[in-house]
């Protein structure tokens, strides 16, 4: 294949990944999907208030979500005037930009046909085209850590190109400064080379010390710009991880799992009797207005981190079977998590509620949904893992995202697109099954 043929083919998935992605926004009306607390952050930036949630004097500051997202939105609202259309056309061109990158770590971690096959995977996944419709950090979030992969990657192959960890550490940071949770991959990335047997351990593990230390620095601004305000270190945001990990732990006769398998979603009278905190929660993230009320129900959630802490002691199995249960939903899709956005009359169904009441085109969707969004890629996806089973430690930078952000959400809460940031990577060794399937049929043949 020549150089020029290469450029082709890459810039053809490109494409095709860039229109999806238009697709997705000019027929979708999706505006109101998301997370409108962005908004009126970026909004205040934007307005000389500072990272504020409130809409009116004193404009207090506020750690609940990380800053960059903000900040990119009112980069978008900056130029092109306060409207969502040009931001989601925006998050269109990054998720565009994300393709090529997915192509050079797969030929950085394999071989350049993994790479332009894993490409073509992500440019056609549904699931990243979606976000881009959407007030979620996702897109920003996936971008900034394929960037900070790709030269680790290199870096790991290299250990002694320090400028390799300097560089994924700054991009790692810029991401954790999107997504709170991800300032502890540091301490995966250290486990992973600590135990990893490999010539070269000490470079490798100065590396990883580089890579953690250009990390930190990134931030370090805000981590200090938290405590300056709020008295406590509160590395990246504060975004009432206790409220929601309380939930977790709530047993069912707490809620209705017929209506949707995680309580998070639902409030039952009991709530407002023994959970007062996560009424409020619910009162003020359900409506813009109240979200002056942010910084007020922010006192709560010590209290309910323990109260969680306290029902896990009392039945730490159940707690366990329950997140065990709840952990398909992080990565194995029918399309419902999906079509509950697309169309509001769709509600979050279980399987067997569906089948309570057949409808042969909902059925056939989930089923289709299923097959192809999570059976067929992850089942490659595992051959591909097995096919580089004696040289998995050049493979681990792709290996840890997926398992970190298993780890990450276990303990706390569970949605489908927490698990979209990682999708690139698990398409990758999806890729490498697919090649290996090819090959191993040719062969036969």
């Amino acid at each position: 294949m020549t150089r020029k043929t290469k450029i082709g083919y890459g810039l053809a998935v490109m494409a095709v990944g860039l229109l999806l992605r238009i697709l997705w926004v000019s027929l979708s009306q999706l505006s109101d999907i998301g997370d409108l607390l962005y908004e009126r952050l970026a909004v205040n930036i934007l307005e000389g208030h500072g990272f504020t949630a409130m809409d009116a004097s004193p404009f207090a500051p506020t750690a609940v979500r990380p800053p960059l997202y903000p900040l990119w939105i009112a980069f978008v609202y900056f130029i092109f005037g306060q409207n969502l259309m040009p931001l989601f056309y925006s998050q269109t061109v990054l998720g565009a930009l994300t393709i090529p990158i997915v192509y050079l770590i797969g030929k950085e971690a394999h071989s350049e046909k993994t790479g332009l096959l894993g490409a073509f995977l992500f440019a056609i996944h549904p699931y990243p085209q979606f976000y881009a419709t959407c007030l979620f950090a996702e897109v920003l979030y996936s971008f900034l850590l394929a960037c900070a992969i790709l030269f680790l990657c290199k870096a790991w192959k290299r250990p002694d190109w320090s400028k390799g960890w300097w560089i994924s550490g700054i991009l790692m940071g810029l991401a954790a400064l999107t997504r709170s949770e991800l300032f502890l991959y540091p301490l995966l990335l250290i486990m992973l080379a600590f135990f990893l047997k490999r010539e070269k351990k000490f470079l490798l593990m100065k590396g990883v010390a580089i890579f953690s230390i250009s990390m930190g620095l990134v931030l370090l601004p805000w981590t200090v710009r938290n405590f300056v305000h709020y008295k406590k270190v509160i590395p990246i945001s504060d975004s009432f991880y206790g409220m929601i990990f309380m939930v977790t732990t709530l047993d069912e006769t707490e809620y209705d799992q017929k209506q949707h398998p995680s309580a998070f979603y639902i409030q039952p009278p009991s709530y407002a009797a023994n959970y007062p905190m996560i009424v409020k929660m619910f009162e003020v993230f359900s409506d813009p207005k109240n979200f002056n009320r942010i910084n007020e129900i922010a006192a709560y959630d010590r209290q309910a981190f323990a109260i969680g802490v306290e029902k896990i002691k009392k039945t730490p199995i159940r707690y366990l079977l329950n997140r065990i249960k709840e952990l398909p939903y992080l990565w194995i899709e029918s399309g419902n998590y999906l079509l509950q956005f697309i169309d509001k009359r769709i509600p979050a169904t279980s399987w067997g509620t569906l089948f309570d009441k057949p409808d042969v085109w909902m059925i056939s969707w989930k089923l289709m949904g299923l097959v192809l969004t999570s059976l067929i890629p992850y089942g490659f996806a595992l051959l591909g893992i097995w096919r580089c089973r004696h040289r998995l430690g050049d493979f681990l930078p792709l290996l840890s995202l997926p398992v970190f952000v298993t780890l990450a959400h276990i303990p706390f809460w569970i949605e489908a697109r927490y698990a979209v940031p990682a999708y690139p990577f698990v398409l990758l060794f999806t890729a490498i099954g697919m090649t290996n399937a090819r090959a191993a049929t040719a062969e036969q043949r």
